[in-house]
């Protein structure tokens, strides 16, 4: 089945990126206006974000939610860019404001270790998929790096209804913040896969390789 790939413009991310990224890797896109989504489906679907949880939460108003709820629902496949990846989840402590409740959990900020973490985090970290890990964005007990820009994160507990294995860490800083998630056909990385070099664009092609 042939891929028909959109990318959510809901004033939240930086959408020119990601679409010259998937060309690189030779998959055209669709940028995805409000205006489009009663009329439309596609079979991956990418949620870019920048920016406060906050802002996110209200430019995701009911009527993108319904489109998302319906992508999903559908069996299509979702992925959450950096604060996509954090809308993603119940809520954030940065700021008020629901997030698309698609899986379970509260973003937290990252703990500044005495001083040692300067915040926002900026650059390349090391990141472990793990030798049970189970998903579908890497292989287990690979080792790459990617690049993040934020101050806040997911960090897995007993709320989560995310399996382990599906769940990858950042080990380079030592602070347990999860880089990326996977729960059925919802996924979520908090690095720029788009801005990391070919360990990126070998996430974003796994990703589009999936099939219902």
């Amino acid at each position: 089945m042939k891929s028909r790939v959109g990318i959510i413009n809901a004033g939240i991310g930086n959408i020119k990126s990601i679409a010259n990224a998937l060309k690189y890797i030779g998959y055209d896109s669709e940028i995805i206006q409000l205006s489009d989504v009663k009329n439309n489906s596609y079979s991956h679907m990418f949620l870019p974000g920048v920016g406060s949880f906050e802002t996110g939460s209200k430019l995701l108003n009911d009527d993108w939610r319904q489109f998302i709820y319906s992508h999903i629902n559908a069996g299509n496949f979702l992925l959450g860019i950096c604060l996509g990846m954090q809308l993603l989840f119940n809520s954030s402590e940065e700021s008020p404001g629901e997030g698309l409740k698609l899986i379970n959990g509260r973003i937290k900020k990252l703990p500044d270790k005495e001083d040692t973490l300067a915040l926002p985090r900026i650059g390349w970290r090391l990141v472990d998929f793990g030798k049970d890990y189970m998903g579908n964005l890497g292989a287990p007990s690979q080792k790459s790096k990617y690049y993040f820009v934020h101050s806040y994160g997911f960090f897995e507990n007993e709320e989560c209804d995310v399996n382990s294995n599906f769940i990858v860490k950042e080990i380079q800083d030592n602070i347990d913040v999860v880089a990326s998630i996977e729960k059925e056909n919802i996924f979520g990385v908090q690095y720029h896969p788009e801005k990391s070099s070919i360990y990126g664009l070998e996430i974003l092609s796994n990703f589009l390789k999936l099939q219902p």
